[in-house]
């Protein structure tokens, strides 16, 4: 099933794509990622087949992903407010 979170989610992992995915192969090593602190501190989490490398996949679906908020999260948070 397809929710509104999970094309934002996917959304976000494009747009940091596009913006750490220097050498444009489709893919943010370890080099490209020091640019990003945030994603940095949990690169090696977020990358789930150990490859050294994050897909748009691995940074969608991670919860670790900075940005990403996972339904759980964005409940709590309508909540609050």
């Amino acid at each position: 099933m397809v929710t509104a979170q999970t094309i934002s989610n996917k959304s976000l992992a494009s747009n940091l794509m596009q913006r750490l995915d220097v050498n444009k192969d489709g893919v943010i090593s370890l080099k490209e990622a020091v640019r990003h602190t945030a994603l940095l501190r949990n690169f090696g989490l977020i990358d789930g087949n150990e490859d050294g490398k994050l897909t748009v996949r691995e940074l969608a679906t991670s919860q670790l992903t900075p940005g990403q908020r996972s339904a759980k999260n964005t409940a709590s948070n309508k909540k609050e407010t």
